[in-house]
């Protein structure tokens, strides 16, 4: 038994060490393009953010996007307000002409209905998409719209980063962000598999399927990784590595909305499509679950079992401390190994966490509503 988990164990942690070095090796080779295309080549541009009960965002949304630098007359705003109840909109400062609130239907409920509402009313083809909780730089539309344009590409996704907090699983939310945003560009500029942060994407929509193109028929979340499924297919998927295309969410505010996070998030991998991803997700929950049962093993079979254990926790800090921090390098920013250490340490909380409410068919809610 002893022998049987020590291979196990290398076999996972050698396959998750190429795996993460994949996506920082294709991350580190996308190009840094400058924005270099000129005002009367920059496409119109119809800005969907769809909201649900973000009363405390909704300001600070709408001054950064009054804020944003663009051609006159080539930028629309639509706010899709997705029935929500707490909020008044004679409260609000809508003094740019450029952004607009929509009211979804009666009839139709969620943020998939809310982003085809908005598609619906756009007046231009090159859509930009974003989320309501979210903060970003006064050029953020033009380096989206740029890299659609200079790219070829039909659809193009942004680097997603989080706010500091103080708290640990806050700073773990932070870390592992950055961490995606590696990920996220190195499965597309390796062309390993499809992946995007619905919070910061840029396509046509005129190339998009005439019908349920966010699949709401097969679930209620996972839009992103939809879209971006179905533009990897043309080989018209890209990524925008620039600073000024980050976009910044703020952390959960509690440890319960980050496990509901997670879940929601959990949730979405099963429709991530490529043998890379399904390897990547696979030694993603293998490793961390080894670790775990390292000193039970030990307790049973021999201290060899144990030491393999700490061998491999620490070849996993190793790979993740050179990913998190080639993540944070966009932002001007580093972390320490220690920091890494202990994020893994709060990495296994949230794992058993996570299985233990998936196998108990815990219920994944969202903004109120279960999806």
């Amino acid at each position: 038994m002893q022998a049987l988990f020590v291979i196990l164990s290398i076999i996972a942690i050698c396959i998750y060490v190429f795996v993460i070095g994949r996506y920082i090796y294709y991350w580190k080779r996308i190009e840094h393009a400058e924005d270099t295309l000129a005002s009367e080549i920059l496409p119109p541009v119809t800005v969907i953010i769809p909201f649900r009960n973000e009363s405390q965002h909704l300001q600070p949304l709408i001054d950064d996007l009054s804020a944003q630098i663009y051609p006159e007359g080539k930028l629309e705003i639509l706010l899709i307000d997705d029935h929500s109840s707490d909020y008044e909109i004679d409260v609000l400062s809508l003094e740019d002409h450029r952004i607009s609130i929509l009211k979804c239907p009666h009839d139709r409920f969620g943020k998939k209905s809310a982003l085809e509402f908005g598609l619906y009313n756009a007046s231009h083809d090159v859509v930009l998409f974003s989320d309501a909780d979210t903060r970003r730089y006064d050029h953020w539309v033009r380096t989206m719209a740029s890299a659609l344009k200079s790219s070829g590409k039909e659809m193009v996704g942004g680097p997603v980063y989080s706010q500091q907090a103080s708290r640990d699983y806050q700073q773990y939310y932070d870390l592992e962000l950055a961490a995606f945003a590696v990920i996220t560009g190195g499965a597309i500029g390796g062309d390993l598999h499809a992946m995007a942060n619905g919070a910061n994407i840029i396509l046509h929509k005129s190339a998009l399927p005439t019908t349920d193109p966010f699949k709401a028929s097969l679930s209620a979340s996972g839009d992103d990784i939809f879209l971006a499924d179905f533009f990897a297919e043309k080989n018209k998927l890209g990524y925008c590595k620039r600073p000024d295309a980050i976009v910044t969410t703020f952390p959960p505010e509690n440890y319960q909305a980050f496990i509901s996070q997670k879940l929601r998030w959990a949730s979405k991998n099963k429709w991530l499509e490529g043998q890379h991803a399904q390897i990547a997700l696979s030694t993603l929950i293998a490793v961390p679950v080894l670790i775990l049962l390292s000193p039970l093993i030990a307790l049973f079979y021999g201290t060899q079992a144990l030491w393999t254990g700490v061998v491999i926790f620490l070849i996993k800090c190793a790979i993740e401390y050179a990913l998190v921090n080639q993540g944070l390098k966009l932002v001007d920013r580093s972390t320490d190994f220690y920091t890494v250490v202990k994020m893994q340490l709060i990495n296994f909380r949230i794992t058993l966490a996570v299985i233990g409410q998936q196998l108990t068919g815990h219920q994944v809610r969202w903004k109120g509503r279960n999806i």
